[in-house]
């Protein structure tokens, strides 16, 4: 895959709710809350963290700090309204085996 692929399948899955949720859903599988967090983080940098602070209604500082920078830990409320921003919401369903 060239540059330009890469480029165009980045701003999919990281511009647009479709794409981030798809991305989101597979990296969930794993379990594993620091991907989570990379993703959310990439999916705000590519928003814009001024944007997505001001929709989720969180400042720009706890939302570089949580998800950016990872120095602190984002409640589950800032979680959930940062997703929210995203366009996209947590749902839960029956593990599969």
């Amino acid at each position: 895959m060239n540059e330009e692929n890469l480029k165009k399948e980045e701003a999919y899955l990281f511009g647009t709710a479709d794409g981030f949720s798809e991305y989101l859903s597979e990296v969930l599988k794993d379990s594993k809350y620091s991907e989570v967090k990379d993703a959310i983080a990439r999916a705000v940098l590519c928003k814009g963290i001024g944007d997505t602070a001001q929709e989720a209604k969180v400042s720009r500082v706890s939302l570089y700090r949580g998800y950016v920078a990872r120095s602190n830990e984002p409640s589950l409320e800032n979680f959930l309204s940062v997703l929210d921003a995203l366009g996209v919401e947590l749902t839960a369903v029956p593990k599969t085996e």
